[in-house]
């Protein structure tokens, strides 16, 4: 997948993920739930030694169910990763995840990934799947704004599904 022209023009590519990236990944995944981290009475190394458990985990889930999708970096120009984004391109799309770090949040990033993926999905009449924490009120509203809707409850999330515009 080649990155969104929204993300080109600012110097942005993706690129497969290999093991090599494991560690920034894990980095990167520890900034996802640093909100939820921080009142908890740990020690730091407590915290990043249950994030790094919790990480491995989400890899060895996300690998085993969605081992088809393309796992991708997102770089900068001079090749600094920022980001990841997970997707699965079959008869259903499956956005599987995205997190940038948080010196990227609020910058079209994710809507931009997004909005490429509802573009290649319209293309072939596909629906687009992802799930979201219901406590994510940043990325719930991001979904909803895209043209989301809830289509199930899965416990601690909310599958959420976007259909194309059918003429008709």
């Amino acid at each position: 997948m080649q990155a969104p022209a929204p993300l080109i023009e600012r110097g942005m590519v993706l690129r497969w993920l290999g093991s090599d990236d494991l560690p920034w990944l894990r980095d990167l995944y520890a900034t996802t739930r640093a909100d939820e981290m921080a009142p908890l009475p740990w020690s730091a190394a407590q915290k990043r030694h249950f994030l790094d458990q919790q990480f491995a985990l989400q890899h060895d889930h996300f690998v085993r169910y969605y081992g088809g999708a393309d796992f991708l970096a997102i770089e900068q120009s001079d090749g600094r990763p920022i980001g990841r984004y997970y997707v699965a391109c079959s008869d259903i799309f499956h956005v599987v995840d995205i997190a940038v770090t948080p010196a990227h949040y609020r910058q079209g990033i994710g809507t931009a990934l997004i909005e490429h993926t509802l573009a290649e999905a319209a293309d072939g009449g596909s629906d687009v799947l992802l799930h979201v924490n219901k406590l994510n009120d940043r990325a719930m509203k991001l979904y909803l704004r895209l043209g989301f809707a809830v289509s199930e409850d899965a416990g601690s999330h909310w599958q959420m599904r976007w259909s194309p515009t059918k003429p008709g």
